[in-house]
C-alpha cells in the first residue's frame, strides 16, 4: 500500500495512527471506507452559489502529470461549474482552474 494509502485509511477512515495496513481487508474496509468518508470525499456539487454569496475564492489545481486523480477530471469538473454558476464570466470572478505541468497528485 502507498504512503498516500495508508495515510487516507489511518487518518481519514479509522482516524488511528496505528492502523496497520497489514490487516486491509478489501470487502469490508473498502465498504466502511465509503461509509465514514465517502460522501465527504466525493467533491461533485457543481453549483457553488452558496460559496459564491459568502465571498469565498476558489483556487483549483491539477497537476497534468497526477499518477492518482486523472488529470481530465479537472477540467470537466470545471466545466460543469461554468455551467451552473453561469458561464465563465460569473465563474471566473471567484473560482479558477490552472492545469500545472509536470507536477503529480500535490507535489512535483
Amino acid at each position: 500500500m502507498t504512503n498516500l494509502g495508508r495515510a487516507y485509511f489511518s487518518s481519514l477512515v479509522f482516524e488511528s495512527t496505528d492502523w496497520d495496513y497489514r490487516t486491509f481487508d478489501f470487502d469490508t474496509d473498502m465498504a466502511f471506507a465509503e461509509s465514514e468518508v465517502g460522501s465527504l470525499a466525493d467533491a461533485v456539487a457543481s453549483d457553488l452559489s452558496a460559496a459564491k454569496r459568502q465571498g469565498v475564492k476558489i483556487i483549483q489545481y491539477h497537476g497534468w502529470n497526477d499518477q492518482t486523480l486523472q488529470p481530465g477530471y479537472s477540467p470537466s469538473y470545471y466545466e460543469q461549474v461554468m455551467s451552473a454558476m453561469g458561464g465563465l464570466a460569473d465563474t471566473h470572478d471567484f473560482c479558477r482552474l490552472f492545469m500545472v505541468p509536470g507536477i503529480a497528485h500535490c507535489y512535483r
